[in-house]
């Protein structure tokens, strides 16, 4: 029970938030001025989402008991 209230508070906190523009062969300094999907697949990019997120209160489930157990956390935190 008290995974499944983590995971809606993190799911009304956070939905959204962990996707980003994968581009390859791009300076690091272009890819810091990229803030929107519009402008990543202007400069060529993919628009990925993290493989540990809170979209939804299933994958914030799965995301939570990842993290309690620690098997990975370090990836999330990064």
């Amino acid at each position: 029970m008290i995974l499944t209230l983590y995971s809606i508070l993190g799911t009304i906190f956070f939905k959204g938030l962990f996707w980003h523009c994968h581009l390859e062969n791009i300076p690091e300094d272009t890819q810091s001025d990229i803030h929107t999907i519009w402008e990543c697949f202007d400069n060529g990019g993919e628009w990925i989402n993290a493989n540990s997120n809170f979209d939804n209160v299933f994958s914030g489930l799965l995301t939570m008991f990842e993290i309690i157990t620690t098997e990975g956390w370090t990836d999330i935190m990064w």
